[in-house]
């Protein structure tokens, strides 16, 4: 069993954001005498999960219905190569912009060579 804080450290996530993973019903973290939240084995895997799947850019709707749908893998699959396509198109827009750049550092080195 372990703290909510020792997760957060673990996941690299907020205690805050936890809390609202909790509260939006995407992972069950059982509570001691006190009330105070104790993650098992079975919440840390939940909100490793989560985390990952925030981490790659998955809106949490989308975790909700891979969650929701654990034996449903086609639509797990759709939803995750959803995400995939989504990551491959930031990266060819990213891609364009290192090229833009890369041409305009050229332009601006061959002003340089220029002048000397």
């Amino acid at each position: 069993m372990v703290s909510i804080q020792e997760v957060a450290e673990q996941l690299g996530v907020s205690t805050h954001a936890l809390r609202y993973y909790e509260k939006e019903g995407l992972i069950a973290v059982p509570r001691d005498a006190h009330g105070t939240r104790i993650f098992d084995e079975e919440s840390i895997s939940a909100t490793r999960f989560i985390a990952t799947c925030r981490q790659a850019g998955m809106s949490l709707a989308d975790i909700r219905t891979i969650l929701d749908n654990p034996d449903d893998h086609a639509l797990s699959v759709d939803v995750m190569e959803r995400a995939r396509r989504k990551i491959e198109n930031e990266i060819a827009g990213l891609q364009q912009n290192l090229e833009h750049l890369d041409r305009r550092i050229q332009e601006h080195r061959s002003h340089l060579d220029g002048t000397r």
